[in-house]
């Protein structure tokens, strides 16, 4: 049985299957995967959006913030 994280990924995923422009619903999708404690899912959803519009700084910072954190749990 999935919990409301997991459903909403869920969900995420099927609107990007239906509209694979939407900034927004990636950036929900990686936070949602950051809740679930799944960095590397997070991460490859905004590289992916990352290729959509390259410019976005919502986008690099989350990707950093992600990048910052995988590495920090390695160092422990």
């Amino acid at each position: 049985m999935l919990n409301n994280l997991e459903k909403a990924a869920y969900n995420f995923e099927k609107i990007i299957d239906l509209d694979s422009s939407n900034i927004e619903v990636y950036l929900n999708l990686a936070k949602t995967y950051e809740n679930l404690n799944d960095k590397d899912s997070a991460i490859d959803i905004l590289q992916k959006a990352l290729i959509i519009d390259p410019n976005n700084t919502s986008i690099l910072e989350f990707l950093l913030k992600m990048y910052i954190e995988k590495f920090s749990e390695r160092l422990k």
